[in-house]
């Protein structure tokens, strides 16, 4: 979870802009940040793809929280649905 202001202690993620897999360009919108005072939109610092989603959308979590990982591109076909909560699923190989 980035911190988007000097007070800013916690956010809630809205909602996933992108699905398991897809492919992202550096700048794409990848989820969406609610704070006690604004809503932001977070890009994607680099060309590749979500790999897992640790955070499901309406959880509130602390500054520097892992919401999700990145992984290798991957085909838009082997994207899915945000997994069930407690369920995690990687569609992309995790880097050694």
């Amino acid at each position: 979870m980035p911190q988007l202001g000097l007070t800013m202690t916690e956010g809630t993620l809205i909602e996933w802009c992108v699905a398991i897999g897809e492919p992202i360009n550096e700048g794409n919108v990848l989820y969406i940040v609610e704070t006690d005072k604004i809503a932001n939109e977070i890009p994607a610092d680099r060309d590749g793809a979500i790999g897992e989603f640790v955070v499901a959308p309406g959880e509130t979590v602390p500054v520097g929280a892992v919401v999700g990982r990145a992984c290798e591109r991957r085909s838009r076909e082997r994207s899915r649905e945000y997994p069930r909560r407690g369920e995690r699923r990687t569609r992309c190989r995790r880097r050694p």
